[in-house]
C-alpha cells in the first residue's frame, strides 16, 4: 500500500481482502460504534469513517475505523485514525480492561519513560505515579501478561474473573500491543496500533481479534 494512497483506495483494498471471509463494508453504519461508548482505554471517537460486519466461527464481528482528536507536544490539534473491532461471545464477562505497559515493550516508549525522570519532567512522572496509585494496575497471576499489560478492574479478583487463563496466555504470546475492553457478552479491542484497514493489514487485525475470542471458546 503506497505512502500516499488515499483513504478511499485503502478502504477499498480492505473490503476486497475481507470479502472472502464474508465481511461487508457499510460507511453509513460507522456511527454504530457509539453504542459502545464511553471507552475506558480506547481513543474516543471524534468522527466515524466506516464499518464492516461479518462472522467467524459463528461469532459476530463489527469492525470500525474512526478518527480521534488529540493535541501534539506543540499544542496542534491532530486527528489520528483509529481501529476498533467488536466481537460478541456469550462467555465474555465484563469488568476489566487491559492495555500495553509501553515501557515493557521497549523501543521509543522505553526511552521516553526513562527521560521522564530527568528534570524538568520529574514532576510529571510523579504525577503519573499518583494517578497510578489511584487506579492501581491489577495482577492476574500470569507473569508475562502482568509484565506486558496494564490491567484496570475493581480488584485483582475481578480482573482474574474477566480475563480467563487462556486469554492471558494468548494475549501475552501474540506479541501485539493490543488494547482490550471487556464488556458483558462482547470485547472491544484495538488489535495493535500498527494495524489499519487496508489490503495487507486488515486480515491480520481480524485474525488477532478472532484469536482473542477463541480464548473464551477454549476456556
Amino acid at each position: 500500500m503506497g505512502l500516499f494512497t488515499s483513504r478511499q483506495d485503502r478502504l477499498e483494498g480492505a473490503a476486497r481482502a475481507l470479502a472472502p471471509f464474508g465481511f461487508v463494508f457499510d460507511a453509513r453504519e460507522a456511527g454504530r460504534l457509539a453504542r459502545y461508548a464511553p471507552f475506558v482505554a480506547l481513543a474516543r471517537p471524534h468522527s466515524y469513517v466506516t464499518a464492516a460486519f461479518g462472522a467467524i466461527e459463528g461469532h459476530r464481528f463489527e469492525i470500525y475505523e474512526y478518527d480521534s482528536c488529540s493535541q501534539d507536544s506543540e499544542g496542534n490539534t491532530t486527528y489520528p485514525t483509529e481501529l476498533a473491532i467488536v466481537v460478541h461471545h456469550p462467555g465474555i464477562r465484563g469488568g476489566a480492561v487491559f492495555m500495553p505497559d509501553y515501557p515493557q515493550w521497549g523501543g521509543a516508549a522505553a526511552v521516553i519513560d526513562a527521560l521522564m525522570w530527568i528534570p524538568p519532567f520529574t514532576l510529571l512522572k510523579l504525577f503519573q505515579f499518583a494517578v497510578g496509585a489511584a487506579r492501581p494496575d491489577r495482577e492476574v497471576g500470569h507473569a508475562d501478561f502482568d509484565r506486558l499489560f496494564v490491567v484496570r478492574a475493581a480488584s485483582d479478583a475481578a480482573a482474574r474473573a474477566a480475563i480467563p487463563p487462556r486469554l492471558r496466555e494468548v494475549a501475552a504470546r501474540m506479541g501485539r500491543r493490543m488494547t482490550v475492553e471487556l464488556r458483558d457478552g462482547a470485547l472491544v479491542c484495538c488489535p495493535d496500533p500498527s494495524l489499519r484497514l487496508d489490503a495487507e493489514r486488515a486480515p491480520t487485525a481480524v485474525a488477532v481479534a478472532a484469536a482473542l475470542v477463541a480464548a473464551f471458546v477454549e476456556a
